[in-house]
């Protein structure tokens, strides 16, 4: 349970980046405040998903010794 809840953070954090990357370019002109906001929101998606990954991996070789 608690692997899919931190999960759902990761993926939250990169599912708000690519809307505010939608919404950079829906608008009249391309905002890039609003692009450079939605590329932050990935990059913490997917640094948040990675460093998760990491942890579950020493947990598993600590478990398994």
């Amino acid at each position: 349970m608690k692997k899919l809840i931190s999960q759902n953070k990761s993926t939250l954090f990169i599912i708000i980046g690519i809307v505010w990357l939608f919404s950079a370019v829906i608008g009249d002109d391309i905002n890039y405040g609003y692009a450079c906001i939605g590329f932050v929101f990935i990059t913490i998606g997917i640094s948040k998903r990675k460093k998760e990954s990491i942890s579950e991996n020493e947990s598993e070789e600590n478990n398994s010794k």
